[in-house]
């Protein structure tokens, strides 16, 4: 059954967790928190981090990845997390404002492709996409003057955005793998699964 998402995932953005958890078992915590990671982490770790390989047109490949993502957010977004371990939960829910912001990006740039309409939008392959904008990162990571050389304009500004998401999800990466690890020592047992992901 869905719930609202304002039961677990708004609360917690207004007020944070409950101030009284509930006194649990480890036994239950631990299978409560697996269940959390399941939904809220492991189901969201291809589709977010998993490079695009298909040589589908790149608009197409990117709108039904947006619609998976948000049907996955939307579903961990109303997990119940009043068992989780409070730290599973507290990254989950930052995480889920990096996927926020990716939906606001795709808005913006959507209104800005309305009003500058190009025939070639959907030339090339998303395989294709993806390795010109892997280059064009790699490019500004080894000249950091690069983006300052660009006139201002909504295209550049769109970029900027693009960079600091490029680099949340990098930083966000990491503290999934890292948070496995802690899961994985402070409830021995259970291995926390991700699946693999190629870079």
């Amino acid at each position: 059954m869905v719930r609202h998402v304002s039961n677990n995932y708004q609360s917690w953005i207004d007020g944070g967790p409950p101030a009284k958890v509930p006194v649990l078992s480890v036994v239950d915590r631990s299978h409560a928190t697996l269940a959390y990671w399941r939904t809220a982490v492991e189901n969201l770790h291809e589709i977010r981090f998993q490079v695009p390989t298909s040589e589908l047109p790149s608009e197409q490949v990117f709108a039904e990845m947006l619609s998976r993502l948000k049907t996955l957010t939307d579903q961990a977004k109303v997990a119940p997390w009043d068992q989780v371990d409070r730290d599973l939960v507290s990254m989950a829910i930052c995480h889920f404002l990096i996927d926020d912001r990716l939906f606001q990006l795709k808005t913006e740039r959507d209104e800005w492709m309305k009003q500058h309409p190009a025939s070639t939008a959907n030339a090339s392959s998303s395989k294709e996409a993806s390795a010109q904008w892997q280059s064009f990162v790699a490019a500004v990571q080894a000249d950091a003057e690069l983006l300052d050389k660009l006139p201002q304009g909504p295209e550049r500004k769109t970029l900027e955005a693009a960079l600091e998401f490029e680099q949340q999800r990098l930083d966000q990466f990491h503290e999934i793998e890292s948070m496995q690890s802690v899961l994985q020592k402070r409830y021995p047992g259970l291995t926390f699964p991700l699946p693999e992901i190629s870079q």
